[in-house]
């Protein structure tokens, strides 16, 4: 937004036109998250239906610190809801993470993204799948894992952030709560010509 005046313009316009805006932290693109000043001020800008929260990847503590000191700086604007992601480095840290995001009030949406470091270490994974199967098989055994333990909060919205191998779909079938995902998947491998 602040660096390209023709991609800021298309989003600003879209805005305008009431579409479906969710503003990422751009910590995939950055490896950390975006200024946080500027972050804000692009929220009260382009007023997207979600914000992300900004957070740590793969660590679910910093991330839980980040949410505490956003919502004590900085005030929810009335026309969009924070959106908080799920961080760890293990499956216990990830549900550590889960719990106090999923049920926290302050919280829109849950986001949980597709790479974390877990899903390439985890044993019970073969190693000779590709790292994209091993992100798909990880996030889905973590999403199964909520389910298995009834802890998934049913009555918030989840966001998948990321997709590897668009087959990863056909496991949340059945989880209502997993309401949208975002991924350039298609995209990268129209170009790449990857059928």
């Amino acid at each position: 937004m602040d660096e390209n005046e023709t991609y800021r313009d298309l989003f600003l316009e879209s805005s305008a036109y009431g579409n479906h805006i969710m503003l990422d932290n751009s910590i995939f693109e950055l490896g950390e998250a975006y200024d946080s000043e500027r972050y804000y001020h692009w929220i009260n800008e382009l007023r997207p239906e979600y914000f992300i929260i900004p957070d740590v990847l793969n660590d679910g503590k910093k991330t839980l610190e980040r949410m505490e000191d956003w919502f004590t700086k900085y005030e929810t604007p009335t026309h969009s809801k924070p959106m908080a992601v799920v961080q760890g480095s293990t499956y216990e840290e990830l549900f550590e993470s889960y719990v106090k995001i999923a049920f926290d009030d302050r919280v829109g949406k849950v986001g949980i993204s597709f790479d974390s470091s877990c899903y390439l270490t985890d044993p019970t994974i073969p190693d000779c799948l590709s790292k994209e199967a091993r992100f798909t098989y990880g996030r889905s055994k973590f999403l199964a894992m909520l389910e298995e333990k009834n802890k998934a909060n049913r009555n918030k919205p989840h966001h998948l952030l990321g997709c590897s191998l668009p087959q990863e779909m056909y496991f949340y079938q059945h989880l209502s709560w997993v309401e949208s995902v975002d991924t350039s998947s298609p995209v990268v491998n129209g170009l790449l010509g990857n059928k």
